[in-house]
C-alpha cells in the first residue's frame, strides 16, 4: 500500500503541474480574446457619441482620451492613477468587473496612440501603488501588450478592421508578421525569452488563432 501511495504521489507531482499550465493557457486564451471583443465593442459605442475614432482628440497627456472614449464604455470598477516615471505620460489602471486589469498609456510625444497592458488576473500584478505602471518582468507571463491609435499604427498589425490590436512594434513595420517574425529574437519586443521586452505574445498567440503555441516561451502566472 505505500509503495502504491508513493507511485500515486510521483505520479501526481508530475502530472499536476502540467494540468495548472494547462487550465491557465485555456484561461489567457478565453481572457485575451475576450479583451479584444469587449475593447473593439467599446470603441464603437464610443463613436455612437463622438463620431468615428479617427477624429477623437487625445487630450492634456491622453487622459482625456482614457476618461472620455474608454472608461465610460467598459464595465470598470475602479481607477487608479499610476505613474512610470515619465512626466510626459499618463497612466490609468483600469479594474475590471471580470477580475481583469486594463493598463492604458498615453504620452505626448506619442501623437495620439496609447498602449495597453492587459493582465487576466489583476492580482498578478505587483506594482506599487501610483507608482508603476506594465511591469517588464510580466510581459509574456501575466500580462499581455496591446495598442490603439487613431491614425496608422508606428508598427505593424494583424487585422485593419480593429483599432484596438495586439501590440506589434515598429521593429516590423512593412515587414510581414507571422510566427517566426514575433518569436524572432533578434527583435526587442519579440515574444522571446531572449527578447529585451516581450510585448508581442499577445499578437503570437493571435496569429495562432487565439490558441497559445505549444513551443510558447514563457511559464504562465
Amino acid at each position: 500500500m505505500l509503495i502504491t501511495l508513493g507511485i500515486i504521489g510521483v505520479v501526481a507531482a508530475l502530472t499536476i503541474p502540467t494540468l495548472i499550465q494547462n487550465y491557465k493557457k485555456r484561461e489567457v486564451e478565453t481572457s485575451l480574446k475576450k479583451i479584444y471583443s469587449t475593447v473593439n465593442q467599446a470603441i464603437k459605442k464610443a463613436e455612437l457619441d463622438y463620431g468615428d475614432y479617427h477624429t477623437w482628440e487625445s487630450g492634456p497627456n491622453g487622459t482625456g482620451a482614457i476618461e472620455k472614449y474608454f472608461i465610460p464604455y467598459l464595465n470598470v470598477i475602479n481607477v487608479v492613477p499610476s505613474y512610470d516615471g515619465s512626466a510626459s505620460c499618463t497612466l490609468r489602471r483600469l479594474y475590471l468587473a471580470d477580475g481583469s486589469l486594463l493598463i492604458a498609456k498615453a504620452c505626448v510625444h506619442w501623437g495620439f496612440w496609447m498602449t495597453f497592458c492587459y493582465y487576466p488576473n489583476a492580482e498578478n500584478w505587483t506594482g506599487q501603488y501610483q507608482n508603476q505602471g506594465c511591469l517588464a518582468k510580466d510581459f509574456g507571463r501575466s500580462s499581455f501588450s496591446f495598442q490603439f491609435s487613431t491614425a496608422d499604427f508606428p508598427g505593424n498589425r494583424l487585422y485593419t478592421n480593429s483599432p484596438f490590436q495586439p501590440y506589434v512594434s515598429g521593429e516590423l513595420k512593412n515587414k510581414e508578421v507571422n510566427a517566426e517574425s514575433l518569436t524572432d529574437s533578434k527583435y526587442v519586443y519579440a515574444c522571446n525569452k531572449d527578447a529585451q521586452s516581450p510585448r508581442e505574445c499577445a499578437a503570437l498567440i493571435m496569429y495562432n488563432n487565439w490558441k497559445i503555441p505549444k513551443d510558447y516561451p514563457f511559464r504562465l502566472k
